[in-house]
């Protein structure tokens, strides 16, 4: 996603070379951010986010979706069903910023995978984008997840899913940590054709620190 923004940043200037300049980024190194090859540095993050006068949700959300004003509606049908209706739903679910996710299989052999979550706080719920691990083949589109986060009875639960309700997944946060904690701990659920996949879960809140938020950025993409 952020390759896919900055040439959409670029196209309003005369030349990737000029903004170049202007930046002070070599010009090799910039095109690696084009093409989503790396990522900047915190600091260089931070002098393209000034430059071009946006913030860190570019490594996330479309250009588009960022420069809208309009707050995104929140779903009451889904809310009073899911617990609205118990006063449950006006408790904030996830505080607004980056979150590291981790997602570990139970089994012998303990595997890991890691996904870069922004969540938006819409008060009594909160709007969540993702991108999975890349794996061969997929692209940024087929990566991307997004969903809900609410509260229901004794828990968290966010729903998210990939573009065409593909691939969806379910989060259960324990109310054992609050919501403000810096992490909070649950079970992940991927729902298959003859089985569901489950999973330990982690979320550690990173907030708007760039440099975390990149630094689990490369993970996922490893």
């Amino acid at each position: 996603m952020l390759g896919a923004n900055l040439r959409q940043l670029v196209g309003s200037y005369a030349s990737v070379s000029e903004v170049c300049r202007r930046l002070g980024i070599n010009r090799t190194q910039f095109n690696r951010y084009l093409s989503g090859e790396s990522f900047p540095r915190p600091d260089v993050l931070d002098r393209i986010c000034r430059f071009f006068g946006v913030d860190a949700r570019i490594l996330l959300t479309a250009l588009s979706e960022i420069q809208k004003n309009d707050p995104v509606p929140a779903p009451q049908f889904l809310l009073e069903f899911f617990g609205a209706d118990r006063g449950l739903a006006d408790e904030t679910p996830l505080r607004g910023g980056f979150y590291h996710v981790m997602e570990t299989d139970p089994g012998d052999r303990p595997e890991t995978r890691h996904l870069l979550l922004f969540a938006r706080n819409q008060g009594s719920c909160a709007t969540v984008r993702a991108f999975g691990p890349v794996t061969p083949g997929a692209t940024p589109a087929s990566r991307e997840l997004r969903g809900l986060a609410f509260r229901s009875g004794a828990t968290t639960q966010i729903m998210m899913g990939h573009r065409g309700a593909t691939g969806t997944r379910i989060y259960v946060l324990a109310d054992g940590t609050a919501p403000a904690a810096s992490a909070r701990m649950g079970y992940s659920v991927r729902p298959g054709a003859n089985a569901c996949d489950c999973r330990k879960l982690e979320l550690r809140f990173l907030g708007q620190d760039l440099r975390a938020a990149l630094g689990v950025a490369r993970l996922a993409r490893s």
